[in-house]
């Protein structure tokens, strides 16, 4: 009995042989984005064109699809435009995005963009002024692979800028057509 007790004892003090767990790497499931934007609106109303630039950064969230955010700036908005008839010298805001490449494998796809956000800015002895914007568009994206873990995209694009429950009252009505370029590298 005297040498089961001991045993037992003994049985407990021993620590269980360790058992190697292997290190694992760190992956990125979603890969991150990086991207600059130079976009061209000419509105129905006013007189001229936005010239706009954006920066921005997000996720491929998979299938194709994307989300992002990016800061965009407006330069020298034109009178009679949403912004009024006295229009900041300058506008700058956040945009939320979300893309979805058709072919997601290719090296060369159709994608569709849509975009929601505001800008605003402050014209001279006036208080801000903040307009919400909005973008649907459609475009072609071009992929080049930099090595293992980079990707380089060009992704030229069309579209037009909604507005909603405007001043006379239509529910929806297009503000102006854009031209886009998107400029960006994938990080995995």
């Amino acid at each position: 009995m005297f040498s089961l007790l001991i045993g037992l004892a003994n049985a407990q003090s021993t620590p269980p042989p360790a058992t190697e767990v292997p290190a694992q790497e760190a992956t990125v499931e979603d890969p991150l984005y990086v991207m600059t934007r130079g976009a061209i609106a000419v509105p129905f109303s006013g007189s001229g064109d936005i010239p706009a630039a954006s920066i921005g950064l997000g996720l491929d969230i998979g299938d194709g699809q994307s989300i992002g955010l990016r800061a965009v700036y407006m330069h020298d908005v034109p009178p009679g435009t949403r912004a009024g008839p006295n229009p900041p010298p300058w506008a700058w805001g956040p945009m939320v995005d979300f893309n979805m490449r058709l072919q997601p494998q290719s090296t060369r796809s159709a994608f569709l963009h849509l975009s929601a956000g505001f800008v605003y800015g402050t014209p001279e002895e006036q208080e801000n002024v903040v307009v919400p914007l909005g973008e649907v568009g459609f475009g072609l994206q071009f992929d080049r692979k930099l090595d293992e873990k980079r990707t380089l995209f060009l992704a030229p694009e069309l579209g037009l800028i909604p507005s909603f429950l405007n001043a006379d009252g239509d529910l929806i009505n297009i503000e102006a057509p854009y031209g886009a370029v998107s400029i960006g590298v994938r990080i995995r």
